[in-house]
């Protein structure tokens, strides 16, 4: 026996509502998905990682600017020794220090390769 007429408006109904609901989902998903892009894009703007990354320490580099010199002595997985002081200083102390913690020192003094 066929199915009634009002049967099969129902049923039409309720497929363009799940229908509907699955097209929504989908474009929530997407929105958050961007939306997660959007934000680390952002981070890495901020933080300025997509200028490009610093060249990476190793020994013997002098990092230069204005105010003082920083001689890199050693580097190892996860210490730097180096030496710190101005450009007319007679004696500097070797110091050491966490390799992060020396990139972050060099990119807020913006120091320069010499």
């Amino acid at each position: 026996m066929p199915p009634s007429t009002a049967a099969r408006m129902a049923a039409a109904t309720i497929l363009a509502a799940v229908l509907r609901c699955a097209r929504l989902k989908l474009k929530l998903k997407i929105n958050w998905f961007n939306r997660g892009i959007r934000r680390k894009m952002d981070r890495m703007k901020r933080n300025g990682l997509s200028r490009g990354r610093q060249q990476p320490l190793e020994a013997g580099q002098v990092w230069s600017w204005p105010d003082a010199r920083l001689s890199v002595e050693s580097v190892g997985k996860l210490l730097v020794h180096y030496k710190l002081g101005r450009p007319d200083a007679k004696r500097v102390s070797t110091s050491c220090n966490g390799i992060k913690t020396i990139e972050k020192y060099l990119k807020t003094n913006k120091a320069v390769l010499a």
